[in-house]
């Protein structure tokens, strides 16, 4: 028996594009809304967050729910597909979402809730809070520490992911443009999930999304071998 990607019949209808077309526009909002013009000079992460604080955290508290969402899509892209790919991308899932919520949680709320609590400071206590808030953004990715692996974790889930989804997808007949977007999303995306890499990673899965609504990929079976001789 010679074995070839399998399909089920997947989920369909106006959930599903919401889903996989609605998650990677929003995100790519929130990328474009992410805080990028730093007032610091990019010295220092108080100095360049004091005056848009509000927008960090709202921007953070929106990304708790795109990931979670993200991970829905993943298994909705990989829906009614068998094989060891498309097992590989939802085995993925669970790692992504918790360790890419837990990566923004300890970088974004944290990071936002000390700047906040350091505006009601003033003159020398206001410069020591802005010191331990730059300590504790640099060693978040300290090699070594618990919070590097969480962070490293959760990005290497989401490439692993999407980069299954893109080989399922092209072994159940998607195009090479699909796929190439899905590629670009996992690599671009899992970079860094800022502007410019995470607005051209959800922007390249978005139109990956539209591609598939267009053009589902075919069903394929399990097909017996030739037998010869």
């Amino acid at each position: 028996m010679r074995q070839t990607q399998t399909r089920r019949q997947p989920a369909s209808g106006m959930g599903r594009r919401l889903l996989v077309l609605g998650t990677p526009l929003a995100y790519t909002v929130v990328t474009l809304i992410h805080p990028r013009e730093l007032p610091g000079g990019g010295g220092s992460m108080y100095a360049d967050l004091r005056g848009q604080v509000g927008t960090w955290l709202a921007v953070h508290t929106a990304q708790i729910v795109l990931i979670m969402l993200l991970g829905a899509t993943i298994w909705v892209l990989v829906d009614g597909l068998e094989g060891t790919a498309a097992k590989v991308a939802r085995a993925a899932i669970l790692p992504f979402v918790a360790f890419y919520s837990a990566f923004d949680a300890i970088v974004g709320f944290a990071t936002g809730l000390l700047v906040r609590q350091a505006n009601g400071l003033s003159g020398a206590e206001q410069a020591t809070a802005a010191q331990q808030i730059q300590q504790y953004f640099d060693s978040v990715i300290e090699p070594g520490l618990p919070t590097f692996y969480v962070v490293a974790i959760g990005m290497a889930a989401w490439v692993v992911a999407m980069l299954a989804v893109a080989v399922a997808s092209r072994r159940a007949g998607a195009s090479a443009v699909t796929v190439a977007l899905l590629a670009v999303a996992a690599v671009s995306f899992g970079f860094d999930h800022g502007f410019p890499t995470g607005t051209i990673g959800m922007a390249a899965l978005f139109l990956a999304g539209l591609l598939l609504d267009r053009r589902p990929v075919r069903e394929l079976r399990s097909t017996p071998a030739t037998v010869s001789g």
